[in-house]
């Protein structure tokens, strides 16, 4: 069995959308597009004609890059939140200490929201008390004891 040129367009429209899942960018995958819309133009037309087909991969490859991209991206990659905004939102909030802060020994868990946190603490602040919540460095809370207890 010979092998058509739209075939092997087809086939490498199929490796460049694999590439895309490979190394994203939301590029390669226009180049997919273009070699797959050009293997189906060859099957009609401009069998023999190799730089035509060329040429016209090029252009549809850049078409669709163009045209689609902005569009694909939204779609695909959806909206992403800065994780700062949220920073902030759990300040001033009581939680329960699970085991004893004690900042010499770097340990101590509050439950907060209904999860397990790492808490540190300037004071030794006993399990079982009440905390307010007053800064927060990625996953480990600052407290102090909540004197409205």
């Amino acid at each position: 069995m010979q092998i058509q040129p739209y075939m092997v367009w087809i086939i490498l429209g199929v490796i460049f959308a694999v590439l895309e899942f490979m190394i994203p960018g939301m590029i390669i995958i226009f180049f997919g597009i273009g070699a797959i819309l050009t293997g189906i133009l060859t099957t009609f037309m401009l069998q023999d004609n190799y730089i035509a087909q060329m040429i016209i991969f090029l252009i549809l490859s850049i078409l669709s890059l163009v045209l689609l991209r902005k569009y694909m991206k939204s779609v695909l990659v959806g909206e992403t939140t800065d994780n700062h905004q949220f920073a902030n939102d759990s300040i001033g909030e009581i939680a329960h200490v699970t085991e004893e802060i004690n900042a010499s020994e770097g340990k101590g868990h509050i439950k907060f929201r209904g999860s397990l946190w790492k808490a540190v603490s300037d004071d030794v602040i006993p399990e079982g008390s009440t905390v307010k919540i007053v800064e927060q460095n990625n996953i480990t809370y600052k407290v102090k004891l909540n004197k409205e207890d």
